[in-house]
């Protein structure tokens, strides 16, 4: 049977519904888990929008798969996955997550796992749904690579794979940089007393080649006001209060 263009407009139009269908599941079910993980979820989301944004893709190493991802999928759809990087958290006690203090050794291990846990999780969403269109199966290598590489370090030393330099895709390197903003600069239960702008800038600096790609850094350095935006504290809480309800 020869499918027309009027068709395979339609299929892709259902595509991106079920994709942001399954995003904003994912997102419902993990801000409930915790508001401190709805929050940093969020940020990171916005933090890599702004990065991807402005990034010159001729000066990146990209995989032959990520080709393929950034030719079918656009940037508010890419940002937009890195909300699910910490899918794995979904099976990670709520103890844990929301301990006010530092953790055991034992607790940490737990944490480590969430990137597998992960990757496990997205492997069963693409279970339920047989006979993905491209699109879908684009989303879904997109989405894995965030969630498996967002602790990846720069150097090899990272976790859970000891990726090192271009071994982690670009979207996991993004990742990374965009986490450990939200991490310094996130008002959470551990963080009381969150990193200023510069602070986080030097610790950017200081730790190119060692936990960032140096030019996924610098390029989140150039285009700091616009990440500094992101911690609007009345815009996160906007958006996750419209998750929620």
């Amino acid at each position: 049977m020869k499918i027309s263009v009027e068709d395979t407009a339609t299929m892709n139009e259902k595509s991106v519904l079920y994709v942001q269908d399954t995003i904003d599941l994912i997102s419902k079910i993990t801000y409930s888990k915790s508001v401190d993980l709805a929050k940093h979820s969020r940020e990171v989301s916005q933090i890599a929008r702004v990065i991807l944004k402005n990034i010159d893709f001729k000066k990146v190493s990209i995989s032959g798969i990520e080709e393929s991802v950034f030719k079918n999928i656009d940037l508010d759809t890419l940002s937009y996955i890195y909300e699910v990087h910490d899918l794995g958290k979904l099976r990670i006690s709520e103890k844990i997550l929301n301990k006010p203090f530092a953790l055991t050794k034992d607790e940490y291990n737990q944490i480590k796992l969430h990137p597998l846990y992960g990757k496990q999780i997205l492997i069963e969403l693409m279970l339920l749904k047989k006979n993905l269109t491209k699109y879908e199966g684009e989303f879904y290598k997109a989405a894995l690579c965030v969630i498996t590489e967002h602790h990846e370090n720069y150097n090899g030393t990272g976790y859970p794979f000891g990726k090192k330099g271009t071994e982690i895709s670009l979207l996991g390197r993004v990742a990374k940089v965009a986490d450990v903003i939200s991490a310094l600069m996130g008002t959470r239960c551990y963080n009381k007393n969150p990193f200023t702008l510069l602070e986080t800038l030097n610790y950017l600096k200081k730790n190119k080649s060692i936990l960032f790609d140096p030019y996924i850094a610098d390029t989140a350095i150039v285009y700091k006001y616009q990440i500094e935006e992101v911690f609007s504290s009345s815009c996160v809480l906007d958006d996750i209060l419209k998750k929620i309800r």
